[in-house]
């Protein structure tokens, strides 16, 4: 199989398996062979472009070329508009819901403060927002500093809402990558 067809072949196979498909039913729907897709995502066969776009379709995903300068643009729409997956173990959902319920009760009795604003606002966004198992890590550490530590004590909710606070950044804004330039001139912008 070739390096370039790699990733799409795994975002089908990806999308059909999340999708709770089974080959022989993506064959019914795509009108492509199930031995064939099952070569395909085996990797002992290069799909035909009318294969390709039969099995994507079935899919409900829809291949489109776009131009190199708006791939940036795209992948943002897509990222932002991406469905959103449970990334919370149920203990973890139940500790959230436990640190949310006593920080709305530290509000209620100490009024509002910036760090138990921030600490809110994270725990709201987080509680909805697709996690890693790394992010899960992170916040339950954080959950922690909230459940286990005394009312009183500001420099551990302060703490606690630095964690909850970066992680939602990096949930929010993605994962960071390398530095692109300002803007670049490629050779086909010579006439820019």
């Amino acid at each position: 199989m070739g390096y370039a067809s790699e990733d799409l072949i795994a975002l089908l196979r990806k999308t059909r398996e999340g999708a709770g498909m089974t080959q022989r039913e993506l064959s019914q729907r795509s009108g492509v062979t199930q031995s064939h897709i099952s070569q395909i995502e085996s990797g002992k066969l290069e799909p035909g472009l009318s294969s390709f776009m039969a099995l994507a379709r079935a899919l409900d995903l829809e291949p489109a070329l776009v131009p190199r300068k708006l791939v940036p643009a795209v992948a943002g729409l897509l990222r932002a508009h991406a469905p959103l997956k449970p990334g919370l173990s149920e203990s973890t959902r139940h500790s959230l819901s436990r640190a949310l319920k006593l920080i709305e009760s530290r509000r209620a009795a100490q009024g509002e403060s910036p760090d138990l604003e921030r600490v809110l606002d994270s725990l709201n966004m987080l509680r909805i927002a697709p996690l890693t198992a790394e992010d899960a890590v992170q916040l339950e550490a954080a959950l922690r500093m909230i459940t286990k530590t005394k009312s009183e004590s500001p420099k551990a909710l302060r703490e606690a809402a630095d964690v909850l606070t970066s992680l939602r950044n990096k949930v929010a804004h993605g994962r960071a990558t390398s530095p692109r330039p300002a803007y670049a001139l490629d050779e086909d912008d010579l006439d820019a």
